[in-house]
């Protein structure tokens, strides 16, 4: 009967440690695939802002922003992708280096699929200026109630349409951007 007993103890204690191994294991190989991690939390973030008429000079410039906020701190949750084919093409076009400095720091920059034709001014974020973003009239997701506090992805996808460079495209938006 004591074996029996013991022999129960020592499969419960042997159940217990597998999930901590298990756990272990797993945050290992996360610090491991960090870089993997956040390229893709890049990319699938930019395939929510961006869409296939964009082009790659915009994406570009919304990758820039997504890469600027993680490095300041901020989180993205990790979204599912529908169109794959832009997933590549954004994968392709992401630059873990890229990073954007406003007044020569990092500082999270909000982010807006499109606003109501101009952007608002934030006591959250007063590094960034209110500016006007008519071409946004012109996107699908246009709505008088849009309300966007920092940059238009689609203000940034006309602008760079339209003979923008990426960096004058985000300092319309950001005007203390620095290089």
């Amino acid at each position: 009967m004591k074996h029996k007993i013991f022999m129960l103890i020592c499969i419960f204690a042997a159940m217990a440690t597998i999930p901590v191994v298990c756990l272990n294991f797993e945050a290992k190989t996360k610090k491991e695939n960090s870089s993997d991690d956040i390229s893709d939390i890049v990319c699938k973030t930019a395939c929510a802002y961006c869409n296939n008429e964009f082009c790659d000079e915009a994406i570009e410039a919304i990758t820039e922003v997504i890469v600027t906020n993680i490095k300041s701190g901020y989180s993205y949750e990790s979204k599912d992708i529908s169109d794959k084919e832009l997933f590549k093409r954004i994968k392709a076009l992401y630059n873990s280096k890229s990073e954007l400095y406003i007044n020569n720091s990092i500082k999270f920059i909000p982010l807006s699929v499109c606003s109501n034709g101009s952007t608002q001014k934030s006591k959250k974020y007063d590094y960034i200026s209110p500016v006007a973003s008519p071409w946004d009239c012109f996107s699908n997701n246009y709505s008088k109630n849009n309300s966007c506090e920092g940059v238009s992805a689609d203000g940034i996808n006309y602008l760079c349409k339209n003979g923008f460079s990426k960096k004058d495209a985000l300092k319309w938006y950001i005007p203390n951007l620095t290089d």
